[in-house]
């Protein structure tokens, strides 16, 4: 099988990919790295990052920004602008960090890699330096409030959950993703939208306890303990407060309790009938 032919041009930017990786010349301190974002390392044009879906965090915020660093396994898409000119296209040229899927790019691996943008010869007109992440937790939040492992809501009452991936170091990771939500009690708690989505809508049951609520991605898992209503019961073996079960324990406790003062009264007894005896 032939090999593919390379440009002085490509081949000179793949050796700086290379280079890159192996010395200082990737930025390292994260302030350099978001005032280069965008920007192509040769200064020829400026790489635009585009969401493929609603599940990357990246697009949050309205117009999407390049993120600082893409989880493994998520997708995204690139292109590259020019003041004027044919347009180039974006490719990756190292399949073991970045590959094209479905319409745009995918990150299979983690630790630094590149985009080249190419024009229609197959040269090299710029190249950008990405980075791909493990996806180390996800944290769940509502609204921009800051993220929770707990939440009480009324009976009846529904609400919005955000959830975000971060990596070991906890920087937000961007690229869409596929989540998985569910409730340990859909009698007390239900998720209402696509459970696939990072974005869920969430309602409570009409009776009183406490449903746990999980996401899933990747290999993270976050769970919010959520209680509905005023009661102080604790989850059962489904993730709910029983009221039932709280009647026997309070029984038994009262129960235990007779039964420690009816055995105290009789200590009482003995001892006094003896010293009565010894006298």
């Amino acid at each position: 099988m032939p090999l593919p032919a390379f440009s002085c041009t490509r081949v000179r930017a793949i050796l700086l990919c290379w280079a890159c990786a192996l010395s200082s010349a990737c930025p390292e301190d994260e302030d350099d790295y978001d005032d280069t974002r965008g920007r192509g390392d040769l200064g020829r044009g400026r790489f635009v990052y585009e969401c493929v879906n609603e599940t990357d965090s990246a697009c949050e915020g309205g117009d999407p920004e390049l993120p600082t660093k893409l989880a493994v396994g998520g997708r995204f898409e690139m292109r590259f602008a020019i003041e004027s000119g044919p347009q180039p296209s974006v490719i990756a040229p190292s399949a073991a960090f970045a590959r094209r899927n479905d319409g745009g790019f995918q990150v299979h691996g983690a630790g630094d890699f590149a985009l080249l943008a190419v024009n229609g010869n197959r040269e090299v007109i710029d190249i950008k330096h990405l980075r791909g992440a493990a996806i180390a937790e996800v944290r769940v939040q509502r609204k921009s409030e800051l993220p929770t492992a707990s939440l009480r809501l009324s009976p009846g009452e529904s609400l919005e959950l955000l959830a975000v991936p971060f990596d070991a170091q906890g920087v937000k990771l961007g690229g869409a993703l596929g989540y998985t939500w569910s409730a340990s009690d859909e009698q007390l708690l239900r998720v209402e939208s696509l459970p696939a989505l990072n974005r869920v809508r969430v309602r409570a049951g009409e009776r009183s306890g406490t449903a746990t609520l999980q996401v899933e991605v990747a290999d993270a898992t976050h769970m919010v303990s959520v209680r509905i209503g005023t009661g102080d019961g604790e989850p059962d073996a489904g993730g709910a407060a029983s009221d039932g079960g709280e009647q026997d324990a309070a029984e038994q406790a009262d129960a235990q309790t007779d039964a420690g003062a009816e055995e105290a009264d009789a200590q009482v007894e003995t001892a006094v009938e003896t010293l009565g005896g010894e006298s």
